[in-house]
């Protein structure tokens, strides 16, 4: 899995979603400017063509995503693919061009065995068109049903969608042998229920990446000793939902309802999953997670 988090994207100047500009790629300390012409092809200066990957032909219902091919085309050549999930900014344009330009930085002279998509989960403020799904502020990154009136799609139902129908379909990509599913910061805590919860059991390898989210997912009652990483009891006086979902296994969301506590209990432990942190991610936001961010993932996993 040579393609994630290998590389840090840095901006080179101020920019818009709508204005992209050149960029360059921190890597051990060095920074490039990628391939410009193969970038350009994929992510021009304007932003990177906008698709509607439909999960629903009843209603003809979308989200709105950007790849390096269309994904309903076959890709024989494809043997990796990339799903990468945006954080809280919602700028899927962005983040997957990030990942096209850490993908040259790696090949700069393509690899036709990688297929990269992004993905744009909308809320009501972005805006969608008629035929694109959208979600609450807070549903979207912890696999709540969709807001659309015609569809209820969790947003964990559009990753199930791809893996099942896409990337497992034989005719669309026949030689596909690992998926890698990277999400940062809200798109980390998209990433840890989704690998906690997923309703695929996939026959390809899939490797879940979340990194740098702000909360996590507990598996049980029990929370981080105070002023400690791993050592763990029951509350004293929590506030009467500190374990309901999104931070804990409580009042699950229909999605992870329909999959169970018995379920995630007995699938997550075999799950490839990766974390990741930054060492200047020093928010501090929820109760009875750790003190701050980055001592949040080690405090998990020692739960785990």
């Amino acid at each position: 899995y040579p393609l994630v988090c290998r590389c840090r994207v840095v901006r080179r100047a101020a920019s818009s979603r709508t204005t992209r500009v050149r960029s360059g790629v921190s890597c051990l300390g060095a920074t490039a400017v990628v391939g410009d012409s193969a970038s350009a092809e994929i992510c021009p200066l304007d932003g990177p063509q906008r698709r509607l990957l439909v999960v629903d032909e009843a209603t003809g219902l979308g989200i709105r995503s950007y790849a390096t091919a269309d994904i309903d085309t076959p890709q024989p050549q494809v043997t990796r693919a990339v799903v990468v999930i945006h954080g809280a900014g919602r700028n899927g344009d962005e983040y997957f061009c990030w990942m096209y330009e850490s993908y040259l930085s790696e090949y700069p002279n393509g690899n036709p065995e990688v297929f990269i998509i992004g993905l744009n989960f909308l809320i009501v403020s972005d805006n969608p068109d008629p035929n694109e799904l959208y979600w609450t502020e807070p549903g979207w990154k912890t696999g709540f049903d969709s807001e659309n009136p015609q569809l209820a799609f969790s947003s964990f139902d559009v990753m199930d969608f791809i893996i099942e129908q896409k990337f497992q379909n034989p005719t669309l990509f026949p030689n596909l042998q690992q998926v890698t599913l990277p999400g940062h910061s809200a798109g980390g805590q998209y990433m840890n229920r989704y690998s906690e919860g997923s309703k695929v059991q996939p026959v390809i390898s899939v490797r879940y990446i979340p990194s740098n989210p702000s909360s996590w997912a507990y598996l049980n009652e029990y929370r981080p000793f105070p002023s400690t990483l791993d050592l763990f009891t029951l509350p004293t006086n929590p506030p009467a939902n500190y374990n309901d979902y999104i931070y804990g296994l409580g009042e699950l969301p229909r999605y992870m309802s329909d999959v169970g506590l018995q379920r995630i209990y007995a699938q997550f432990p075999t799950r490839d999953v990766v974390y990741l942190m930054g060492m200047n991610d020093t928010c501090s936001d929820v109760p009875l997670m750790s003190a701050i961010h980055i001592a949040r993932t080690p405090t998990v996993l020692r739960m785990v």
